[in-house]
C-alpha cells in the first residue's frame, strides 16, 4: 500500500514539472548576447581576396591606403611545332611531289598596363622563325621563310566603359575577329598570326547576349601605288544563354 501510495505521488511530480516547464518563460537574453546577435546581423561580408598572380604587378601613385595604383599584367607564350608536307605545295599546276619538314617556333611576350580612370594599354612582341632558317644573329630582315623575326604583333590603347557607357573601345595594332572567323580572324595555326591597324568599338546588351560591334582596318598592301585603303564593317552577334 505505501509503495503504491509512493509510486502515484512521484508520477504526480514529474507530471507537473513537466508542465512547469512547458508554462515557463524563455530565457531571457542578456545585453551581452543582444549585442553579439546584432553584430552577427549587421556585420559585412568581406570582398573575396584576389588570386595571387605572380605575374602582376601594382604601382601605386601615392602614400595612402586607398591610392589609386597602375596595375601591371605580364603575359607570354612559346611554341614549337614540327610539320611535314607532302606534296610541298597545293597549285593548279603539276604539283611538287617532294615533302618539306621544319620546325617552327613562335615566342610572345607582352605586356597589359592598366592605369586609373579605365585607360589601358597592351603592348605584345613576338618572335617567328624556322629552326636553321637564319644562317647569323642579324638585324631584323625577312629571312626566306617570309617571317620578319621579331616584331610587334599588338600595341594598342582600349578602354572598357567608354563615357560611363560600357562601350568598349580599342584604337592601334590589334587582333581582329569576326564571327565564326571565317572571313576575318587572327589565324593562330599560322605561327606569325594576324594582326592589323585599326578601330574597334563594340557594346553588349542583355548580359552579353547581344553585341555590337564597328571596325575600321587599314589594309596593308607593300606594293601598293594608292593611297591606304580602309575596311570598315559592322557585326551584330546574338548568343542567348539557353544556347550555351
Amino acid at each position: 500500500m505505501f509503495a503504491r501510495s509512493a509510486f502515484w505521488a512521484l508520477a504526480a511530480v514529474l507530471l507537473c514539472a513537466a508542465a512547469y516547464a512547458e508554462d515557463a518563460p524563455a530565457e531571457k537574453k542578456t545585453d551581452d548576447d543582444r549585442h553579439a546577435a546584432t553584430t552577427e546581423e549587421t556585420a559585412k561580408p568581406e570582398p573575396p581576396k584576389e588570386k595571387y598572380n605572380p605575374f602582376s604587378l601594382s604601382i601605386p601613385l601615392s602614400d595612402e591606403e586607398d591610392a589609386p595604383s597602375i596595375k601591371l599584367r605580364f603575359f607570354g607564350q612559346h611554341r614549337t611545332r614540327y610539320e611535314i608536307r607532302t606534296p610541298a605545295t597545293y597549285t593548279a599546276a603539276l604539283a611538287d611531289q617532294t615533302s618539306v619538314q621544319n620546325f617552327n617556333m613562335r615566342t610572345r611576350l607582352g605586356v597589359d598596363a592598366r592605369f586609373p580612370g579605365n585607360a589601358n594599354f597592351l603592348f605584345e612582341l613576338q618572335d617567328v622563325r624556322l629552326w636553321g632558317d637564319e644562317p647569323r644573329a642579324a638585324a631584323n630582315t625577312v629571312n626566306s621563310s617570309g617571317f620578319e623575326g621579331l616584331d610587334v604583333l599588338q600595341a594598342y590603347f582600349y578602354t572598357t566603359n567608354l563615357f560611363d557607357l560600357g562601350i568598349e573601345a580599342y584604337v592601334g595594332r590589334q587582333k581582329f575577329t569576326v564571327g565564326n572567323q571565317r572571313l576575318i580572324s587572327t589565324l593562330e595555326w599560322s605561327p606569325a598570326s594576324r594582326a592589323w591597324d585599326g578601330i574597334r568599338i563594340q557594346r553588349s546588351f542583355f548580359d552579353k547576349q547581344f553585341t555590337v560591334m564597328a571596325l575600321a582596318m587599314l589594309i596593308n598592301d607593300l606594293s601598293r601605288v594608292r593611297d591606304d585603303e580602309w575596311m570598315l564593317g559592322l557585326s551584330l552577334r546574338y548568343a542567348p544563354n539557353w544556347l550555351k
